[in-house]
């Protein structure tokens, strides 16, 4: 179990880019 919770700290730290880069683009979007 303590491994699968590192293991998906380390997904979230990884996607966590992406996510930042889709809500901005979303923003944008919703702005213009």
């Amino acid at each position: 179990m303590e491994g699968f919770q590192q293991l998906l700290i380390a997904y979230l730290e990884a996607a966590k880019p992406y996510a930042i880069g889709f809500a901005a683009g979303l923003v944008a979007g919703w702005l213009l």
